[in-house]
């Protein structure tokens, strides 16, 4: 007969994970609901001119956010962009593709590639489908095709 094994008195298995995940939450909400009080205290005093998601940690930040930060690549991974108009989110560099493994094209980024935004790919509020299959493999294009653009002209987000 096999024992069970005890977990603690909250029944938390892995207290550290736990954790990451309820940091990560906080880090949700700021991106989410940045007219929040607290979303806005927290970027006027460290992340100003940024996003959360890419902002330098000062070296004498409060313990509150290095630990919040911590969680910020955990984050980062499950986190897409929404595509607006395009032109805040980089082709290569961003997660913005659904259904691809970490988000980002899996066509090789060509030597010219760097500075590319998706809106370039984007013309009168549709995907330009003969550039899309010029410069993405059949599976990249097939997954670019499928995601809506809004008609709003409104800025990219995430989601």
């Amino acid at each position: 007969m096999m024992k069970a094994k005890l977990e603690g008195g909250l029944g938390f298995r892995n207290l550290l994970c736990f954790n990451k995940a309820m940091l990560g939450k906080q880090i949700w909400r700021m991106i989410r609901y940045p007219n929040f009080l607290v979303s806005r205290i927290l970027k006027s005093k460290y992340y100003p001119k940024d996003s959360i998601l890419n902002c330098e940690t000062p070296k004498n930040a409060s313990w509150f956010w290095q630990s919040i930060i911590s969680a910020r690549e955990a984050v980062k991974g499950g986190i897409l962009k929404r595509v607006g108009s395009g032109k805040s989110i980089r082709i290569w560099k961003d997660q913005w593709i659904p259904n691809n493994l970490n988000g980002r094209p899996t066509t090789r980024m060509p030597e010219s590639g760097e500075g590319q935004k998706v809106e370039e790919l984007i013309s009168n509020f549709r995907w330009n489908r003969n550039e899309i299959y010029r410069r993405f493999n059949r599976k990249d294009a097939e997954n670019i095709l499928k995601i809506p653009i809004s008609l709003s002209r409104s800025g990219d987000m995430h989601f």
